[in-house]
């Protein structure tokens, strides 16, 4: 079996994510199968060093009508027999086709897309992949739904295959070496609240930073951390800490020492940051949006995401409570053993032989 996979993508925070596991686990399975992987020159050195992968470079930027055909040619050069775009955006060509939708936040939340036509874009192209690709992959049932409900008829090809969690995450980093890290970010282990993602219309972050700062003295010294991007319209205070994009060990640190991971986001299509949290022993407080109550179980607090009052209380019971908190961190870690790349990237494969099939 002779596999394309789309990588330009592949140091993005949750496609890339994605991509390195898929690509990892393959990498570590015995599957008999040559895998063409178009990524820039660049980002060559992201792919895992195997004589099964071969690295061919493409460079066309994403959501661009040249990388439609520039896919195409590069699928024809390779004699491929089977290609996986790893998100909704699917390159004219005649071979099989697998794709993943991983959720539908251009078209359900068009406020948190980069402009006035990026709804429109995603509504037609996401349509167009899921109709033509032989199986359509997704992490959550959740996703499942929601194309089905858009695009009848497409459930028979639809396959489930949750997102895994990377090892390191279960790894504890040196505790010297942590706590230098949380002197760089201002931030006392064990005395902060955690945000890791994005600042999009949809992530309900204002939510967060209203709760916390109401919750105010039920919370005591506590602070509240944001990770991964500039967040330019939160003040940052004594009690509001950005630390912007941060590499892999502070991330992990991070997670180690937070009092709780917080997701209030109104929709997730999975919420990966949920699982790295939990196998880092972290409690997580987790809205109900989306594919969260799917993915966490009974491994979080949950509130929902219309409800500063439920939020306000879910961060006052986790920071009070020692009980709860150690619950939700052998319950978290159970859970997140639950999910592995391995088992997702075997999933793939048998989506890619059964999209050969016809």
């Amino acid at each position: 079996m002779r596999v394309g996979i789309d990588c330009r993508k592949i140091v993005d925070f949750g496609i890339g994510t994605y991509i390195r596991g898929l690509l990892g686990a393959f990498a570590e399975s015995d599957v008999d199968a040559e895998f063409v992987v178009y990524v820039p020159v660049s980002l060559g050195d992201q792919v895992p060093d195997d004589p099964r992968f071969e690295i061919v470079a493409e460079d066309s930027p994403s959501y661009s009508v040249r990388e439609l055909f520039a896919l195409q040619h590069q699928i024809d050069r390779s004699r491929v027999e089977v290609f996986h775009s790893p998100h909704y955006v699917t390159p004219m060509t005649t071979v099989p086709l697998v794709v993943t939708v991983h959720d539908l936040v251009h078209i359900l939340f068009p406020e948190s897309t980069p402009s006035l036509l990026a709804p429109y874009y995603a509504n037609w192209m996401i349509g167009r992949s899921v109709n033509r690709a032989r199986r359509v992959l997704t992490p959550s049932e959740t996703v499942k739904r929601s194309i089905v409900e858009r695009w009848p008829g497409t459930a028979e090809r639809i396959v489930i295959t949750p997102n895994g969690v990377d090892a390191r995450f279960f790894e504890r980093v040196d505790r010297a070496r942590c706590d230098e890290i949380l002197r760089a970010c201002r931030l006392e282990r064990g005395r902060f609240f955690l945000y890791v993602g994005n600042d999009k219309e949809h992530k309900n972050i204002a939510t967060l930073v209203a709760a916390f700062l109401e919750e105010g003295d039920a919370l005591g010294m506590c602070q509240l951390a944001f990770a991964g991007r500039e967040f330019r319209d939160i003040p940052e205070t004594s009690s509001i800490v950005k630390t912007g994009y941060v590499e892999d060990e502070t991330l992990r640190a991070l997670y180690q020492s937070a009092l709780a991971l917080v997701i209030p986001s109104a929709y997730e299509g999975f919420g990966l940051p949920a699982i790295e949290a939990m196998a880092s022993g972290t409690p997580v407080i987790a809205s109900t949006g989306g594919a969260l109550p799917e993915v966490t179980g009974d491994a979080a607090v949950h509130f929902s995401p219309s409800s500063r009052a439920q939020l306000r209380e879910a961060l006052s019971r986790v920071a009070q409570d020692d009980i709860l908190r150690a619950q939700l961190v052998e319950k978290g870690l159970r859970r997140a053993r639950s999910f592995s790349w391995k088992t997702s990237a075997a999933s793939t494969v048998a989506a890619y032989r059964a999209a050969m099939r016809g």
